[in-house]
C-alpha cells in the first residue's frame, strides 16, 4: 500500500480530487471512505487527503493531469479584472450574448 497526502486546490470538490488522483470520478467513494468524508462534503483549499496509490483506476488520466501540472476544478469561477462573471440567462444581454428572433 503506497499512501501519499495531497492538498486540495481552490474550487475543487471530492469528485475533482478523485479524477486527479484515481483517474475516474468513481474514486470519490474510495477517497471519501479513506478520509472519513462524505461525497457532499465541502472541500476547502488546502484540505489534506490521504491517497492510496494502489487504488488508481485509470493511470493515463492521472498521468494527464500530472503531466500538465494542473488540477480539475469544477467549481471554478470566471474572473475578469478580479470581478466574478456570472453565467446564464440572469447575466446575459439580449443582442449581445444571444439573439431573440
Amino acid at each position: 500500500m503506497a499512501i501519499s497526502t495531497i492538498k486540495a486546490a481552490g474550487q475543487q470538490n471530492i469528485f475533482d480530487l478523485a479524477l486527479q488522483v484515481y483517474g475516474k470520478v468513481e474514486g470519490a467513494f474510495i477517497l471519501a471512505q479513506d478520509n472519513d468524508r462524505v461525497l457532499s462534503d465541502i472541500v476547502g483549499a488546502g484540505d489534506a487527503f490521504d491517497v492510496d496509490e494502489d487504488n488508481i483506476i485509470n493511470q493515463s488520466v492521472v498521468n494527464y493531469f500530472s503531466g500538465l501540472n494542473t488540477k480539475p476544478a469544477s467549481n471554478s469561477e470566471v474572473l475578469i479584472d478580479g470581478e466574478k462573471q456570472g453565467e446564464g440567462i440572469g447575466y446575459w444581454a439580449i443582442g449581445t450574448d444571444f439573439i431573440v428572433s
